[in-house]
């Protein structure tokens, strides 16, 4: 739903998907192949982390910088020197250190026999309510199997990756 622009791929829901199976090599390919075919393309949005790293790598050995956007999935230290070398625009994760506690805490509650309902939360220590997971959804995935989901999802940019640097180094983790 954006004027001027086309899909190029003809994606609609469940099809025709550029995969990449997180192989850096073969998204870089896919992306080169992509590029090389469509003179007039302006944005790429990945899906996957090693989509952002391959960007990253191609666009500038194009000489696309600052003629191809990006959005797509990465982390700081995946793509945090192309966000500084305005390379790529934005980039979106799940922070692994609060995914990794809600997870624990869910299956702590489901364990002791009160499971998260829907519109419930996930508590802090000190029964604040864990951002972006302050209202759980309930959920059936195409296997049918059941699914607790919150909306904690992230955002860098070259605004603000110093600081996801300085998040990212508290939790143990060098993005550098």
């Amino acid at each position: 739903k954006a004027p001027g622009l086309s899909n190029i791929l003809g994606y609609t829901k469940g099809t025709d998907r550029f995969e990449d199976s997180e192989d850096s090599k073969l998204a870089a390919a896919k992306l080169t192949e992509y590029l090389t075919a469509n003179k007039d393309l302006k944005l790429i949005i990945g899906n996957s982390m090693t989509t952002g790293i391959a960007a990253g790598e191609i666009i500038p050995k194009k000489r696309l910088t600052g003629k191809v956007m990006f959005v797509g999935m990465g982390l700081p230290v995946t793509i945090g020197e192309y966000l500084t070398g305005d390379i790529l625009q934005e980039g979106f994760f799940w922070d692994p250190y609060l995914i990794g506690y809600a997870i624990g805490y869910v299956s702590f509650k489901t364990w002791m026999g009160t499971p998260p309902k829907s519109g419930g939360s996930v508590s802090t220590a000190s029964g604040a309510q864990q951002p972006g997971y302050e209202s759980l959804g309930l959920g059936v995935n195409d296997a049918g199997a059941q699914m607790i989901y919150g909306n904690a999802i992230e955002s860098i940019t070259k605004a603000n990756i110093e600081d996801w640097y300085k998040k990212f180094e508290g939790y143990g983790w060098p993005q550098k």
